[in-house]
């Protein structure tokens, strides 16, 4: 059968069909057209779905959109990370070799020495792997602190150090951190540095009582030992019972010993007037009671005064050794 329109008038009606602003008989003749024509009708099928085209059309460019936001942020997200990854390499290898951390006594062999207000210091990191990177001085109340720190070791800092520091005043004491290296015209050793600081004011306090033998070392020589407390009214006591027997062999030493322990803690410890010592031996329970009075006639001094600064503490604590205790009672 012929078509009765061209394909030109037919296209050229398809919108109108489409809005349905056509008549009857236009519109049979577009439809007797279109059953014909293959290009015809495939044109009007776009036109009555143009939304499900550009709707197709709009999520294929979302997508692409999406991808390549994706791909975008992804980079973004590695070049963040590199970023960060180099800012902490970098502020971990300025921190490991040019600031440093805090380091003290312990970590180092160093000399000390104060001629008038000046103090000089001078030693060796005892890591050869650090260096030292900066060394400080604060003074107050004629007391020099010293603060070391210590990077890995390097062209710029090595473990050699030296420095010396102009006082306002007169220097009383010089020490890194807590550690006192001098004191009063002394060199302070380590064991007395550490007695020193436990030094305190009441019996009472079990846990300053326990710092004080660690610093003494009494239970390296003692071993176990419990403690009783007597502070409900004076003298205030300490007790220490010792929980291994004593080999009558050695039980002289251990008395010497005892007796340098309780001197050096009656004069650390402000209100304690006696410490008594219990122990076992064989089949009998010793006590060894040492009291103010009795450290004082063995000092010819109160003891109480034996302990006011670190180089007093340090002469009293040579003056109750053990071998010069001994050597007395000889």
């Amino acid at each position: 059968m012929k078509n009765k329109l061209p394909c030109e008038i037919v296209r050229d009606l398809l919108p109108s069909y489409v809005d349905g602003l056509t008549s009857g008989v236009t519109n049979e003749a577009i439809c007797e057209h279109i059953q014909s024509c293959d290009a015809c009708k495939e044109t009007l099928h776009r036109m009555q779905a143009p939304e499900e085209i550009e709707s197709a059309e709009k999520q294929e460019k979302e997508i692409d959109f999406l991808k390549k936001t994706r791909s975008r942020t992804r980079r973004m997200l590695a070049i963040s990370m590199a970023t960060m990854a180099f800012l902490v390499a970098a502020v971990l290898f300025v921190r490991m070799y040019f600031v440093g951390d805090e380091i003290y006594a312990d970590s180092v062999l160093c000399q000390t020495t104060v001629s008038g207000n000046e103090v000089s210091i001078s030693g060796t990191v005892v890591d050869s792997a650090r260096g030292i990177s900066e060394i400080e001085f604060e003074e107050k109340d004629g007391i020099v602190t010293i603060s070391l720190k210590a990077t890995l070791a390097s062209p710029f800092h090595k473990g050699d150090f030296e420095s010396t520091y102009e006082a306002d005043e007169a220097v009383t004491q010089v020490k890194i951190g807590n550690r006192i290296l001098w004191d009063h015209g002394e060199k302070i050793s380590a064991e007395t540095s550490a007695v020193y600081n436990a030094k305190h004011l009441y019996i009472g306090d079990m846990s300053a009582n326990g710092a004080l033998a660690n610093a003494l070392g009494m239970r390296e020589i003692l071993g176990r030992f419990e403690n009783e407390l007597h502070t409900t009214s004076k003298p205030y006591g300490w007790s220490i019972y010792l929980q291994e027997e004593i080999d009558p062999a050695n039980e002289k030493n251990i008395q010497t010993q005892m007796a340098s322990y309780a001197y050096v803690l009656l004069a650390t410890i402000d209100n304690l007037d006696y410490i008594q010592f219990h122990y076992a031996k064989e089949n009998d329970n010793i006590c060894i009671n040492f009291s103010q009075e009795d450290a004082t006639i063995f000092l010819g001094k109160d003891v109480k005064t034996c302990a006011e600064t670190a180089a007093e503490l340090q002469h009293f604590m040579k003056q109750v050794e053990p071998g010069n205790i001994s050597e007395r009672e000889d």
